[in-house]
């Protein structure tokens, strides 16, 4: 973009492990929380060039394949319990977030983070 002297926007998926501990899961939350920081990083540094730097972290996406939770069914149950609007997160939740950033909606944003969990990182992860 900066070769191309094109303005625009970049949007990055990190995950609420890069904003708090995950046992279990140190190198999975340190990239996330590298994604989290290299966003706010080049925000500052590409914002002169006219290019917006933001990020998106969704939590509890359920895709094709993905065992952890358990099953779909597993999954619902476990987010009604632990995720305040209870529920796993859709993608178009994740896609209306990207949208906005990649929108003149937010042409002034640089540098933010819009987590869409459905208020989970708000909760303490003991009592879940």
């Amino acid at each position: 973009m900066l070769d191309a002297g094109v303005k625009g926007s970049i949007i990055n998926v990190a995950s609420p492990a890069g904003l708090r501990a995950s046992p279990n899961m140190a190198a999975y939350g340190a990239a996330k929380a590298a994604i989290i920081n290299f966003t706010w990083t080049l925000a500052v540094e590409v914002a002169p060039q006219g290019i917006r730097a933001n990020v998106v972290v969704p939590a509890f996406v359920t895709r094709p394949g993905m065992t952890w939770g358990g099953s779909p069914d597993q999954q619902e149950a476990l987010a009604r319990r632990v995720v305040p609007m209870g529920r796993v997160t859709k993608a178009e939740d994740v896609a209306g977030a990207i949208i906005s950033f990649a929108s003149d909606l937010t042409s002034y944003s640089t540098g933010q983070m819009l987590v869409c969990d459905g208020g989970r990182l708000l909760t303490n992860p003991i009592n879940s």
